[in-house]
């Protein structure tokens, strides 16, 4: 195989792989802000867990 062909192949893959990624990437956005969105931002960002909460 030439260099060029495998060159475009790999291209090609790696479009295929950006392509998965948008939607899991837009997934990990809303699953950080979901916490915030929930409780109205009385809980700091991130994900936290805590006994002292009681949601």
């Amino acid at each position: 195989m030439r260099l060029s062909e495998r060159a475009e192949r790999l291209r090609k893959k790696l479009a295929e792989i950006d392509a998965e990624l948008g939607p899991l990437e837009a997934a990990e956005v809303v699953f950080e802000q979901w916490p915030e969105a929930r409780d109205g931002g009385l809980r700091p960002s991130g994900i936290t867990t805590s006994s002292a909460w009681s949601g």
